[in-house]
């Protein structure tokens, strides 16, 4: 009866994977995705129960994904390889689409450094914080990715973040930083921060473009809000080609 019932199991994900070879996996409803990926990690148990419960319990198949490991180590079901796949797979595809930008990235629009930042990164649970070196055409030439232990931009020690952007090739930046509350409105720590952030890049002669917050679904540009001139001002620095 064991060995009747692994036969069947094998057939069946023989089956699923020539569906996916035949019809393209983009075709499948999310729960049969989830399915497809977790019978690698998986690979002698049926796995469709366990596709279901994850988007049951986490509420979508985006959430499961973007779910860490320890969460998903609480799912009955989900052991060390599962929960360590299913959680580093957001970072692959984010590896995936960084690779394919190399050499062609001209950050020249909030929009832009939105997307580009979605390329490489992703908003979560802490705050994420980057800076875009650019050159004089604003083309990317460095992506610096300051300490992830950092509990805000508040924290950013200013010294080491004028040694990092002290470099030939490097004119002006764009600093990016997310708040994962979804609220990319800027704090008055915010705005104080990059005023010293400000003082700083000028100190160095490397020209401050813009401050982008990125929260899930939106995100607020110092430049495009104004707030940036002002700042500038304050500072008594001229204003960069504005970034629009």
């Amino acid at each position: 009866m064991e060995q009747e019932k692994k036969h069947s199991h094998a057939g069946h994900r023989q089956r699923f994977k020539n569906k996916v070879l035949e019809t393209g996996i983009e075709h499948l409803p999310y729960h049969e995705v989830l399915e497809f990926l977790l019978m690698y990690a998986i690979p002698q148990k049926d796995v469709n129960p366990l596709a279901h419960e994850l988007i049951s319990n986490f509420g979508s198949f985006s959430a499961v994904l973007d779910a860490d490991y320890d969460q998903l180590k609480k799912i009955k079901g989900v052991g060390h390889e599962t929960a360590l796949f299913i959680s580093t797979l957001p970072d692959i595809f984010i590896k995936y689409t960084a690779s394919k930008n190399v050499d062609s990235v001209v950050l020249d629009t909030p929009t832009k450094c939105v997307n580009y930042f979605r390329t490489i990164d992703r908003v979560r649970n802490s705050e994420m914080f980057y800076i875009f070196c650019l050159n004089s055409q604003k083309r990317l030439v460095k992506t610096i990715k300051f300490n992830t232990g950092l509990a805000s931009i508040v924290n950013v020690p200013i010294t080491e973040f004028a040694q990092k952007i002290s470099f030939g090739a490097n004119k002006s930046i764009v600093v990016v930083h997310t708040h994962p509350n979804g609220n990319p409105e800027p704090t008055q720590a915010d705005i104080t921060a990059t005023k010293q952030l400000i003082r700083s890049s000028d100190a160095v002669g490397v020209k401050f473009n813009d401050h982008v917050i990125i929260s899930n679904n939106k995100f607020y540009s110092f430049q495009s809000s104004g707030i940036l001139k002002g700042l500038l001002a304050e500072v008594k620095v001229s204003e960069d080609q504005p970034i629009e």
